[in-house]
């Protein structure tokens, strides 16, 4: 499974012992921000949680959505601490897509916090996906 930051595909590997519609990989956080993993399943879930939380929170406390970048920011922090402090690092690539009053952001969030924009490719194929880019970009 890979997240390409172009589209809202999620392909899945269909089997006999999974539950329709369990093994989701395209999430909404809020109304105007949707989440994107790929790795491990629950390590996605933990972390759509987080960004739900922050949401709720943001908009409790300011009356207002939280901003992508804020999001984004806080995510990547929660990653991160994740990482130093916890058991185990999150075993998930994370894209952020966020339409705000700046227009559509698209933000990659990896294990060791690092929030970037604008996201790139992260998938365990890396080099399939962009070989498949450019290979659209040439047609």
């Amino acid at each position: 499974m890979s997240s390409i930051g172009t589209g809202g595909v999620e392909k899945l590997v269909i089997s006999k012992m999974l539950v329709e519609g369990s093994n989701r990989r395209i999430f909404s956080c809020d109304l105007h921000a949707g989440i994107a993993t790929s790795g491990l399943a629950a390590d996605g879930r933990q972390i759509v949680n987080r960004a739900r939380a922050e949401a709720a929170n943001f908009k409790n406390f300011f009356g207002d959505a939280i901003p992508g970048e804020v999001l984004c920011d806080r995510i990547a922090s929660y990653k991160h601490l994740f990482t130093l402090y916890g058991t185990r690092p999150y075993g998930v690539g994370t894209l952020l897509a966020v339409y705000d009053e700046e227009g559509p952001q698209l933000y990659q969030i990896e294990a060791s916090g690092v929030g970037m924009v604008p996201a790139d490719l992260h998938a365990t194929a890396e080099t399939a996906a962009k070989a498949a880019l450019e290979d659209d970009d040439d047609d």
